[in-house]
């Protein structure tokens, strides 16, 4: 998941860490991916010289809520995540939509083909990109 800082909100140290409790990791390994893969929440893939392996966020509301108040946005904001049509990104999406939503958080998906949402993506013209990434 890409968090454009362009965007006054993301740019937010608080925001950026409550987005990191408002995902439920564990539901959507069991049930989107339906066990394929793991829970890997750092930047460089596992196995990879300087990855981190551990994996210290879980689901938690109440935590998200916090920081969003320290940010200054208790009341929640409003914003876009470009995503690439079809599975399991659509449904990792919709998934982080809802929980998004429980903080205050709304959460407009934006669907688009991987040439649409990849374009807009290295241009920085987005709010947020999920997307995959691996080892060339």
């Amino acid at each position: 998941i890409s968090l454009n800082q362009k965007n006054p909100n993301l740019a937010k140290p608080e925001v950026r860490q409550a987005f990191k409790y408002l995902i439920d990791y564990d539901a959507m390994a069991s049930t989107i991916l339906k066990g394929i893969g793991e829970i890997h929440q750092s930047f460089l893939p596992k196995g990879d010289l300087g990855a981190i392996d551990d994996n210290p966020f879980k689901l938690d509301v109440a935590k998200a809520k916090e920081l969003l108040a320290k940010a200054g946005l208790a009341d929640g904001f409003k914003v876009t995540m470009d995503v690439r049509t079809g599975q399991p990104t659509t449904g990792m999406a919709e998934s982080i939509q809802q929980t998004l939503g429980q903080a205050g958080i709304k959460l407009e998906i934006i669907p688009g083909d991987g040439k649409q949402t990849l374009t807009k993506y290295r241009a920085r013209n987005h709010d947020i990109y999920i997307g995959n990434w691996g080892q060339d």
